[in-house]
């Protein structure tokens, strides 16, 4: 069963952040994040292989029929005896992305259990590369950049409800970090862009829930704007984000 994620967080400069925090939600064609990594040389907020749905043997017959398939929509990109495929109109896709905490994430000492209750504290820190490696300028980025976070469900909904209000439909997922561009990979192109659902292996410290509308956009921004999720579901704060949970634990008999 897929996993969900229960709290969002979001990690940027102050004035997107307190924007975030409004109810501006601004996505970006996924161009966006393979032209940040070309001019920027961020790999790690941009990527280079965003995007891409293979990487095959030159001699493989999948490159044939890719060709084929998909016409002068097909990007490759040589890699010695290997290219990678991806499709030109991927990369107008209107993309918006967020850090995602799952059940999982959470870890509890069962020394941590209030005594006489099932409710403990469990405790989530930001991973420190998310500001060292994912933003700009991350030297000082640990102390001046700064974080929102929401409750899952509270967040998509009013989402959901801004979108439905623009006639657009979306899809939203956790991203599979199970790219490994040393071995080759094939991801079948469909309408829906599944490719744009999955990255690479490194990057999996990102955590990301990703939404995608099913709509080229030709403008390097779309902005939305929800209704601003309350305080006692949301809140914004600068620096490190640490977060603390009340959990109530239940025995696992298997």
């Amino acid at each position: 069963m897929e996993k969900e994620a229960v709290l969002l967080l979001k990690i940027n400069d102050e004035k997107w952040i307190k924007k975030l925090k409004n109810g501006e939600v601004c996505f970006n064609r996924s161009g966006f994040f393979i032209e940040k990594a070309l001019k920027d040389n961020n790999n790690e907020q941009g990527d280079l292989f965003e995007g891409v749905f293979a990487h095959i043997h030159k001699g493989n017959t999948l490159l044939v029929e890719s060709i084929s398939k998909h016409g002068s929509d097909l990007e490759i990109i040589d890699d010695g005896n290997y290219v990678f495929l991806r499709r030109k109109s991927s990369r107008n896709r209107p993309i918006f992305c967020m850090y995602g905490i799952t059940i999982d994430d959470l870890v509890v000492n069962k020394k941590d259990i209030e005594k006489g209750t099932n409710k403990a504290k469990a405790i989530y820190n930001m991973p420190t590369k998310m500001y060292e490696g994912f933003l700009d300028n991350s030297n000082d980025n640990l102390f001046s950049a700064w974080g929102f976070y929401a409750s899952a469900g509270f967040f998509q909904d009013s989402l959901k409800q801004a979108l439905k209000s623009k006639n657009y439909s979306y899809l939203c997922k956790m991203v599979s970090y199970d790219l490994d561009l040393s071995q080759e990979f094939y991801i079948e192109p469909t309408p829906d862009y599944p490719e744009l659902f999955h990255k690479r292996k490194d990057l999996s410290y990102q955590h990301e829930v990703r939404y995608v509308l099913p709509k080229d956009s030709t403008s390097d921004k779309i902005i939305i704007n929800m209704e601003p999720i309350s305080n006692h579901s949301a809140g914004i704060a600068k620096g490190n984000l640490l977060m603390e949970f009340t959990v109530i634990v239940e025995e696992n008999n298997n």
